[in-house]
């Protein structure tokens, strides 16, 4: 075909040429914009799933969302509380969340300025916060939400120096209150759980400021963030000897007193003997138990709001007569050997406390073992806790119409099933 008449030949292929780069031009804006438009709109659930669950990335939420539709979780007669320690977080895959209905996290603890505490003594980073800032535990919490359970937090101060000193300080302590609201704003939590433990006789006056911190850290949480639950916890012998809480000023302040009903003996006790028992003081043969434990609270704090503190632990002493469950414990050193802990799981896979050197004291409603350590020669007695003596715990708490009861801690189990069947027998419709 020829060119139209006096149009230049060089100018109509010109045209030509042009054309074809508009074409690719328009073709790739529409493709940008079309793929923006498709990532804006897959990214937008994305986003709104982190808002709800922001401990860990959307695509492990859409995971455990699909997990919780095939595992819908239980119908529980009561409350039940596990606590997850910062060492454990990574061996709680096991976890049955459909059992519980609350998960805590331990634990923060505090810094001489009344932060949450970054470094420890050692000025090493502090191991609670680690864990609190680390995968494990945000996905843990996450499930759990997802789950239904509560989630929450435990803030810990043991030293009673350190305890003293906060309790003397108002900004510090309204440092560790925006600290509290912060992370269970940031998280999405329901539960502070405050974990002061003083031991001895306190100042005189030490109690009512304590009372006074717990009254702010109520007014606050409800303020800032409405619906979520204080809780604390208590000593076994703290019906009786109170030392930091002045209990009956307490119980219209906070939600639940979770009862540290276990370390009745301890790696300190000059003596072995059962980690939680049952039974015995009465007759002496114990120097507290656990039944007298809640006698005792019983008469300062409502049932409701009381919930039985359940070890799944114990301890292996190294003492002078194997075949007495309570024999002295001897000095702890690198030729006698040192008190270690006993958890559920590790007892259940040791043939060692299982064999005819084991035996079920009646009184305290826990097994005990004796045997001779291969590596030192030296006799042990180890009390620890088995199927048996946790369901009669459990079946204490039902007996006692407390509010719950509470784990510790998560995966001392291990992988057995056993004390979940349990937990879900007692406390499942």
């Amino acid at each position: 075909m020829n060119p139209p008449e006096n149009e230049p030949i060089g100018q109509i292929n010109n045209l030509n040429l042009d054309i074809y780069p508009n074409k690719n031009r328009i073709f790739w804006t529409r493709f940008f914009i079309i793929g923006a438009v498709v990532v804006i709109l897959l990214s937008i659930p994305l986003i709104w799933i982190y808002t709800l669950y922001p401990t860990t990335n959307p695509f492990k939420t859409l995971l455990y969302l699909n997990y919780h539709r095939t595992h819908p979780h239980q119908n529980l007669t009561a409350r039940t509380i596990g606590f997850a320690p910062s060492w454990q977080a990574d061996k709680l895959q096991n976890v049955r969340l459909d059992l519980l209905t609350d998960v805590i996290y331990f634990s923060l603890t505090v810094d001489d300025q009344g932060h949450f505490a970054r470094k420890d003594a050692k000025g090493e980073d502090d191991a609670g916060w680690v864990g609190w800032n680390q995968a494990p535990a945000n996905d843990l919490l996450a499930k759990a939400q997802i789950m239904g359970d509560r989630t929450g937090f435990t803030v810990s101060l043991l030293d009673n120096d350190q305890i003293t000193g906060f309790l003397s300080s108002e900004s510090k302590q309204n440092n560790l209150i925006d600290d509290a609201v912060t992370a269970v704003k940031r998280k999405h939590l329901k539960e502070v759980n405050l974990d002061f433990e003083y031991t001895g006789e306190p100042p005189d006056l030490l109690p009512n400021e304590f009372t006074t911190f717990v009254r702010r850290m109520r007014t606050q949480l409800d303020a800032a963030v409405p619906g979520t639950e204080l809780d604390m916890n208590l000593l076994a012998r703290s019906g009786r000897d109170p030392a930091l809480f002045d209990i009956p000023n307490l119980v219209p302040l906070v939600d639940r007193f979770i009862v540290m009903s276990y370390d009745y003996y301890t790696p300190g006790s000059d003596s072995a003997g059962p980690v939680a028992p049952m039974n015995g003081h009465a007759t002496q043969r114990y120097f507290f138990d656990v039944t007298t434990t809640y006698s005792d609270l019983l008469k300062l704090i409502p049932a409701k709001q009381i919930i039985m503190g359940v070890p799944y632990y114990g301890y292996d002493w190294p003492v002078e007569d194997k075949t007495d469950p309570r024999s002295l414990a001897l000095p702890q050193s690198d030729a006698n050997g040192y008190v270690e802990t006993l958890s559920y799981g590790r007892a259940r896979q040791t043939a060692t406390f299982s064999g005819g050197n084991c035996h079920f004291d009646d009184l305290a409603q826990e097994p005990w073992c004796g045997y001779t350590d291969p590596k030192t020669g030296k006799d042990r007695v180890a009390w620890f806790e088995n199927n048996q003596s946790i369901q009669v715990k459990y079946a204490f708490a039902k007996d006692q119409k407390l509010a719950g009861v509470g784990i510790w801690a998560l995966g001392y189990d291990k992988d057995y099933p056993d004390l979940w069947n349990i937990l879900k027998k007692t406390f499942v419709r």
